[in-house]
């Protein structure tokens, strides 16, 4: 499709994604999801899409690699991670020490136990410091 152009295309489809993910997780969770955060390889990309719909870019991670079998043990390349905010406060919100509890979403029900962070995941992740 060489002659066909949409303006504005990648804002429009992270904006589709960033409704639909909060749906989804307002749904499945019971409490709205306030941060959305993706990593950029800036060898190479640059991150245009993510700037130019607004996401920030907050720095660069320290290298290390997520797996099925948890963390690498020697950083690769480093990272850019941006973030967007899905609700107004959300800055707030997450750095309260106590986090709010969910709330049940009408006819779906709470139930995290498959939760993939729950406190025994979190005993099993590596520490990186």
């Amino acid at each position: 499709m060489p002659d066909w152009h949409q303006p504005n295309l990648g804002s429009k489809v992270l904006a589709l994604c960033e409704r639909r993910l909060g749906r989804d997780w307002q749904e499945r969770f019971g409490h709205p999801l306030l941060l959305l955060e993706t990593f950029v390889d800036p060898q190479r990309f640059h991150g245009t899409v993510y700037r130019a719909a607004n996401w920030a870019c907050v720095g660069l991670t320290r290298g290390f690699r997520r797996s099925a079998r948890g963390y690498s043990e020697q950083p690769q390349a480093p990272k850019q991670v941006f973030v967007r905010a899905l609700h107004p406060r959300a800055r707030q919100r997450l750095a309260q020490p106590i986090l709010d509890p969910p709330r049940p979403h009408r006819g779906a029900p709470h139930d995290d136990t498959d939760s993939p962070t729950d406190a025994s995941a979190a005993r099993e992740l590596p520490s990186h410091r």
